[in-house]
């Protein structure tokens, strides 16, 4: 990712604010909870704001989008990015997967917490 590049990230992984300083810019938070709680419109705008003039999308774990995902009738907004980001239909592409480690039956906290995939988009 070029130095200074402008991308968000979920809020609920602010384990990524650190990176800032070695990104050389702000990594702008966004919080898909609030895009079903919120009746302005203000967090829709937010994120259309964040799509439009963000290069990249990083998705630290899986813990939001696969709770809004398994939870669609409740998030059916944060569903609806999900299912157009990882369906290949949204603005944004695969650019880099990290994954260490994957077992078919662990808790999901395994997976979320002590093994993320962590996943960098870059808009196409």
């Amino acid at each position: 990712i070029p130095k200074g590049a402008p991308m968000f990230a979920e809020a609920m992984e602010i384990g990524i604010v650190p990176f800032n300083p070695v990104h050389g810019s702000t990594i702008t938070l966004m919080n898909f909870y609030d895009l079903d709680v919120d009746q302005t419109g203000a967090m829709q705008q937010k994120l259309n704001v964040l799509v439009a003039g963000s290069q990249y999308f990083i998705s630290p774990s899986s813990r939001v989008s696969g709770h809004v995902l398994r939870d669609s009738d409740r998030y059916p907004r944060a569903a609806q990015f999900y299912e157009s980001l990882f369906g290949g239909l949204g603005d944004f592409g695969v650019l880099k997967s990290f994954y260490r480690f994957h077992q078919p039956d662990a808790e999901e906290t395994f997976e979320v917490f002590d093994h993320p995939r962590v996943l960098i988009f870059k808009k196409t």
